[in-house]
């Protein structure tokens, strides 16, 4: 069983999203999927649907506030990025590419964190994103550090 992550209001249990009440959380969560699809539709009209049709990636399932997709295995794409590079996963908006199970439970609550962080910072997650990651480096930059604290209750 896992521990309870506090993740800015929202926490992870068991991998599922879970809102900060009974129904409380309800019209909140909905905003904040409402704030991340410019992001969410933006990525997956350019990046995510065209690999599909490329047979590159395929979508997997939605599961507790993400809609999954995967690297298809002996793809071009994972074999010049997943596996020479030792990419695991990316979240865009509410979907997250997986390109390996390799541990997959810390994988699953570092980008389901992402997709936390989406639904706060909507359309300003990007180009947040990309900033602090010219201004830190992966390794310092804050939402990385902020996802990994997620990854400490494995």
């Amino acid at each position: 069983m896992l521990r309870l992550l506090e993740t800015g209001g929202w926490y992870y249990e068991e991998l599922r999203i879970v809102s900060p009440g009974p129904d409380r959380g309800q019209p909140v969560k909905r905003l904040g999927y409402l704030w991340a699809a410019p992001t969410t539709v933006a990525c997956l009209m350019l990046f995510l649907l065209p690999m599909w049709v490329l047979s590159q990636v395929r979508p997997e399932r939605w599961r507790d506030g993400a809609w999954e997709w995967l690297v298809v295995p002996g793809s071009g794409f994972e074999r010049r990025w997943a596996r020479e590079s030792g990419w695991c996963g990316v979240t865009l908006g509410c979907c997250i590419l997986f390109a390996s199970d390799a541990d997959a439970l810390r994988l699953a609550l570092h980008e389901r964190r992402h997709v936390v962080q989406n639904l706060i910072l909507g359309p300003l997650f990007m180009p947040l994103y990309a900033l602090l990651w010219l201004a830190y480096g992966y390794e310092r930059h804050p939402l990385e550090r902020d996802a990994r604290s997620a990854e400490d209750g494995v």
